[in-house]
């Protein structure tokens, strides 16, 4: 089933935006790594304002998200983290 967003975010500097989605009524925990949305950024010539990049590409963020929530690619917590790679395009 894919992951829903939900509008709201939390930006935790040094560690990146932690966003919603939700599988059915499954609140899901994702985490878009601060390093990972400076490189974004810097890869499309954007501010390294990590959370600028974020909103810039959310839905593309949100897609990938969706797609390690479906690989179970999830921690301990059920959370989704996405860093390094999962953000190189």
């Amino acid at each position: 089933m894919p992951l829903t967003p939900d509008a709201g975010i939390l930006p935790r500097k040094f560690h990146g935006v932690y966003f919603v989605m939700f599988n059915g009524a499954e609140r899901v925990l994702c985490l878009a790594d601060y390093a990972a949305l400076q490189d974004l950024g810097a890869r499309h010539k954007m501010t390294e304002d990590f959370l600028e990049v974020f909103r810039a590409f959310r839905p593309e963020i949100e897609k990938r998200a969706n797609a390690k929530f479906d690989d179970g690619d999830r921690d301990a917590n059920g959370n989704v983290a996405l860093i390094g790679t999962d953000l190189d395009f």
